[in-house]
């Protein structure tokens, strides 16, 4: 593994723990049940943040996030690597 891969990797890692602090969640009514929105917050500190609304994890697109950093990232790990012949 070369140094381009390297840091390609250590970007990745960096990039799925901060999509994970900051998770999308869903914002739902608490008096009638419909969605509201959806929002980015950290995982600590949206739980309870609205009045009037719950937030929900959105775990459905915070999956899908890592399986299009995890994409991306194998396809710049593919481009940096030697070629030899």
């Amino acid at each position: 593994m070369n140094k381009k891969q390297r840091t390609t990797i250590i970007i990745g890692i960096v990039l799925i723990v901060l999509t994970g602090l900051c998770a999308p969640w869903s914002v739902v009514d608490v008096y009638t049940g419909m969605l509201n929105g959806h929002c980015y917050a950290p995982i600590f500190a949206c739980e309870g943040a609205w009045s009037r609304s719950t937030a929900k994890l959105d775990t459905a697109q915070l999956y899908a996030e890592w399986v299009f950093i995890a994409l991306v990232i194998g396809g710049f790990m593919l481009l940096n690597t030697d070629r030899r012949e």
